[in-house]
């Protein structure tokens, strides 16, 4: 892995590009190089069988023709799920990608990636692990790979056992302002991913002044993404190219 400071654009794909192809599919992180965007976001879940796939809800039931949670289904059988029709029958095709392909198309397209790493069932450490895993058997040359979750014990077990990966902490809607710079300074983030609810220019500030990016989601109205970046804002993740 090159170890070269991160080069934050202002916009970063929100699950690949959602608004142009099916969710955490390799056609949505195809569809965000297509229209200029160096960085995607992505969701890392396991599999029942402990494989990295690309999936943003514990169930199949929104994005997918199957039904039912994640974890009871072994690669082989979400390998040959539907994830792309609901979206479009263009996308008929799409399947639930693992991590090592996801990983494997942005080196080629040179897209860095935000790995959003969403544990279930207190599976933190092997969610990790297999991850990490994942990473250095590619050998991989994309530019950046930062990893951000909301779960407060995985981000403490990526501050240790991965602290060679830039770190950035989600930050629930629920949290206060306290907390947030309390934890962001346990873990030593590199930043800090906020939703829209919580910016505030007094927060954005505390923030910068610890050396910390922030970031906002999910941004989707061009004007607010301006209004954003001029208070201070590093980048928004968005379901669109917006132009920034």
């Amino acid at each position: 892995m090159k170890t070269i400071p991160l080069k934050l654009p202002k916009v970063i794909g929100h699950r690949g590009l959602a608004k142009f192809a099916p969710e955490n599919t390799i056609d949505s992180i195809r569809k965000a190089h297509e229209h200029h965007l160096s960085w995607v976001e992505v969701d890392v879940m396991l599999s029942r069988d402990n494989i990295p796939v690309l999936l943003h809800d514990e169930t199949l039931d929104r994005t997918t023709n199957a039904k039912g949670l994640l974890t009871d289904h072994d690669l082989q059988h979400l390998l040959s799920v539907d994830a792309g029709s609901w979206f479009h029958p263009d996308f008929k095709n799409a399947s639930i990608p693992t991590l090592h392909e996801a990983l494997t198309v942005c080196d080629k397209l040179n897209l860095s990636i935000n790995l959003e790493l969403k544990p279930s069932h207190h599976n933190e450490e092997r969610l990790l692990l297999e991850t990490l895993d994942c990473i250095h058997k590619l050998e991989l040359h994309c530019p950046h790979i930062l990893f951000s979750s909301f779960n407060k014990s995985l981000l403490k077990l990526c501050a240790t056992t991965a602290s060679n990966f830039p770190l950035a902490y989600l930050v629930d809607d629920k949290d206060n302002e306290a907390s947030i710079i309390q934890f962001a300074k346990e873990i030593s983030c590199y930043s800090v991913h906020l939703p829209i609810e919580l910016v505030s220019p007094a927060l954005i500030q505390q923030l910068h002044t610890l050396g910390k990016k922030v970031l906002v989601f999910t941004v989707n109205e061009q004007l607010q993404a301006e209004q954003l970046i001029a208070q201070g804002v590093d980048a928004v993740f968005s379901d669109y190219p917006l132009v920034l």
